[in-house]
């Protein structure tokens, strides 16, 4: 079943329904009722200026979806912001990553099941060799077979 999303156009009111676009992409194009043009993104429809659009440069252009775009992030980031009380900031330095060298040592478990054995990083000439040698046959079907089967 396809997923819909109801719309109305900001400019003349009319509504519809489309296919929910990817996650984070821009769909750009006319009202089919008022040929306005609009902006959808994150299942909002935003009021475009076909002028700009149509007669502007292409640094115009860019200016102008990027002006709608920073206008819309500027709210929804404000009502983040507007929402984080002060417990919710006093813990928030608490997380971090720590780096590679400060993570424990990590063991697997032989084949056999019952002794450790311990888990190291691959040198640096052995991620080469597998760059150089195996990266490109891995679209192979049956290489990566051999591999992974």
């Amino acid at each position: 079943m396809l997923s819909m999303i109801e719309v109305q156009c900001p400019h003349c009111g009319v509504r519809g329904q489309m296919m929910v676009p990817p996650l984070g992409a821009l769909i750009v194009g006319p009202c089919p009722n008022c040929t306005e043009f609009v902006m959808v993104f994150c299942g909002r429809v935003l009021p475009l200026d076909k002028r700009v659009l149509m007669e502007g440069s292409a640094e115009e252009r860019h200016a102008h979806l990027m002006g709608i775009l920073t206008e819309f992030l500027d709210e929804r980031v404000q009502k983040v912001v507007d929402q984080i009380s002060p417990e919710m900031a006093d813990g928030l330095h608490e997380y971090g990553i720590e780096p590679d060298e400060a993570l424990p040592k990590t063991e697997a478990l032989s084949d056999e099941g019952d002794e450790p054995v311990p888990v190291s990083s691959i040198s640096q000439e052995e991620f080469e060799q597998f760059v150089h040698d195996d990266l490109p046959k891995l679209d192979n079907s049956v290489y990566f077979k051999t591999i992974f089967d």
